[in-house]
């Protein structure tokens, strides 16, 4: 590193600092699931607290060493980001071997939680956004300055769009191949949005050039916003824009630029009081070969499909790889589409007392309300009335979180009167018996509503009247 040894002595001060508050949060947190009055925590909520800790730890070390970086006057590049996440990511296997010494949440560690590879690779995209925040705010100083010295952009090799600060069409070409090339080795889809501003030439032709240019300032600002940690945004030119989005299906991606879409049309730019919208197209990569170009083409033709079919809207691509028309739906369909692929898994479920939870894990690429939980048995006949969990049941996209809730009526106790005959045998042996609990789960997904039925096994704890989780 070029960091001096007071510069380095200063990050592992402030580290210790940090993860000294870090660890007595989770400790403190852990303490109060054990000891609720609700009955306790499941192994699973346990287990994420334990996860959680060790990617604040791993977020708080690589802070540390950027602030040593910011006192020492030296710019944060693509080596100094390499030497920080090659320090991580052994921390990070440590904690984890230590975490699964728990023996409360050994067995979710790192299967139902986000695990040691995706932590250190969140780390490294946290320090790529810091290193172009960096690049972007050295260039609106140099810009505000009369100072005639090298920018950051060229020492990190970043080629901006200076007007708007964001990347530039150069960037993006140099980008995109790099991203797919990388989703076809790791296996994980990449999509590409392709956006326009409609009727441009009409606001700078009626409202004059200063106007057009707060419209397009307004729609970059959009684009960032929605875009912030998921993709990377593009001038390609004009009011044409592109953003990049690794490890995104089409469907997740049409769900990210309708809302940029939405916003768009509902901002509002001072001189253009009649407003703007834009027009889109959405890719995604499919097969094995890095074709970059497919890929643009595709999204490409999908925008034009979005012109020609009224604009204000967004489109995606379809091809014969993925078994659709390309001529695409309209886009109300598409997002019918998005929340019929949406998918979660009920990992456990857990009832002590008159206080239940379930361990739901979002597999989706959007945000889950989940409005009543009902349990029944696997036949569907009902144990309890749908009950509103408690807190609100808001699960983010591609996320794992228990949910709490109180039963009108306890479910363990109608499982004991329906398996009557086996509880006297399984209480002489000291054993719970296993049920399989359907839960039924009414949702909301990008404003419509989607019920999910999911069985999932359980322990009956006859002796105490409790649910107990069941792992397999």
């Amino acid at each position: 590193m070029k960091l001096s040894t007071e510069a380095v002595q200063h990050a592992k001060i402030l580290f210790a600092q940090r993860s000294k508050l870090i660890v007595r949060q989770r400790e403190d947190q852990i303490a109060r699931l054990r000891s609720a009055p609700r009955g306790g925590a499941s192994q699973a909520a346990i287990a994420k607290a334990h996860v959680d800790c060790i990617e604040s730890l791993a977020k708080a070390y690589a802070e540390s060493y950027v602030s040593a970086y910011e006192k020492s006057g030296i710019p944060l590049d693509k080596k100094e980001i390499d030497e920080i996440v090659a320090e991580v990511r052994p921390l990070v296997d440590t904690w984890f071997s230590s975490a699964r010494n728990d023996p409360n949440s050994a067995r979710f560690i790192g299967t139902h939680t986000p695990d040691s590879q995706s932590i250190v690779a969140e780390v490294r995209q946290g320090l790529i956004l810091r290193m172009q925040q960096a690049v972007l705010a050295e260039e609106r100083a140099r810009r505000q300055s009369s100072e005639p010295r090298q920018s950051v952009a060229a020492e990190v090799d970043v080629s901006l769009d200076k007007a708007l600060e964001i990347f530039d069409k150069h960037q993006f070409n140099r980008d995109l191949p790099l991203f797919v090339t990388a989703g076809v080795t790791k296996s994980q889809p990449i999509s590409l949005a392709f956006i326009d501003v409609d009727q441009f030439k009409e606001v700078n032709d009626t409202h004059g050039h200063d106007v057009g240019d707060r419209v397009l300032q307004q729609t970059v600002e959009i684009m960032k916003a929605a875009s912030e940690g998921k993709g990377r945004c593009y001038r390609w030119g004009g009011d044409e824009f592109t953003i990049i989005l690794p490890n995104y299906t089409i469907a997740e991606a049409i769900s990210l630029v309708e809302r940029i879409r939405s916003r768009v049309s509902e901002s509002h730019v001072e001189g253009c009081p009649e407003g703007f919208t834009i027009s889109a197209g959405v890719a995604e990569h499919m097969g094995t070969d890095p074709d970059a170009d497919q890929l643009f083409k595709q999204a490409d033709d999908a925008l034009l499909e979005a012109k020609k079919s009224g604009k204000n809207q967004v489109r995606a691509a379809r091809s014969p790889s993925n078994g659709v028309l390309k001529e695409g739906p309209p886009r109300t369909a598409d997002i019918q589409a998005i929340v019929d692929a949406v998918q979660i898994s009920v990992i456990s479920v857990e009832g002590r007392s008159s206080y239940y939870t379930i361990d739901i894990k979002n597999n989706s690429g959007q945000e889950v309300t989940v409005k009543s939980i009902t349990l029944a048995t696997e036949n569907e006949v009902e144990l309890m009335s749908p009950a509103e969990p408690e807190p609100p049941g808001k699960i983010p996209a591609k996320s794992h979180s228990p949910l709490g809730f109180r039963p009108d009526r306890l479910p363990a106790v109608k499982l004991e009167s329906m398996h009557a005959q086996d509880i006297h045998a399984y209480r002489v042996q000291g054993r719970s018996l296993m049920v399989t609990i359907m839960v039924i789960l009414t949702c909301e997904i990008l404003g419509k509503n989607k019920e999910f039925r999911k069985k999932v096994a359980a322990l009956l704890d006859t002796n105490n009247h409790y649910l107990l989780p069941f792992f397999g």
